[in-house]
């Protein structure tokens, strides 16, 4: 009788202990500089983090180097059920932007621009005819996009 009363009690802490557990869909990164920005990045999207000569490196699963931080220039990193931020991504004369689903791209006027689904199906390819490019991303389905300005690519996330 008393085993089986240890065994009940048991199984009802296991069982309530499991209820407070959150589920985390984002690991977040705060830098050091004047305003505290923070990154988030997709846990889906995450096989590996390393650290090697005093950055932090992030993985996929094919292997492919998805984003690196300076060790020095973070304030902390934590998991969050969602995502805290999007970093505004500078890339030589190359601005990218989403907010209230709206994705800007500043580009240089000519830039080739395409916008893939991560499947590897373009959504959208156009040329910049202005310094200023907005896609409206509230009608696509909420998901990651890979976004090709010229040779350059950039992970979106559409949340």
């Amino acid at each position: 009788m008393r085993k089986r009363f240890a065994l009940v009690l048991v199984a009802l802490l296991l069982m309530g202990t499991t209820g407070w557990a959150e589920e985390y869909s984002y690991l977040t990164f705060q830098k050091n500089d004047a305003s505290n920005s923070e990154t988030s990045v997709a846990l889906a999207s995450l096989s590996k983090i390393t650290f090697s000569n005093g950055s932090l490196i992030l993985t996929n699963a094919y292997g492919t180097n998805i984003g690196s931080y300076n060790l020095s220039e973070l304030n902390k990193m934590f998991f969050a059920a969602q995502a805290t931020a999007i970093e505004n991504i500078q890339t030589d004369n190359t601005s990218i932007t989403l907010q209230e689903g709206m994705l800007r791209i500043n580009a240089v006027p000519g830039s080739k621009i395409n916008l893939y689904q991560t499947s590897g199906a373009m959504v959208k390819a156009f040329s910049a005819s202005a310094s200023e490019c907005v896609v409206n991303m509230s009608s696509l389905p909420k998901g990651i996009y890979l976004l090709r300005v010229n040779n350059q690519v950039k992970k979106i996330l559409n949340r």
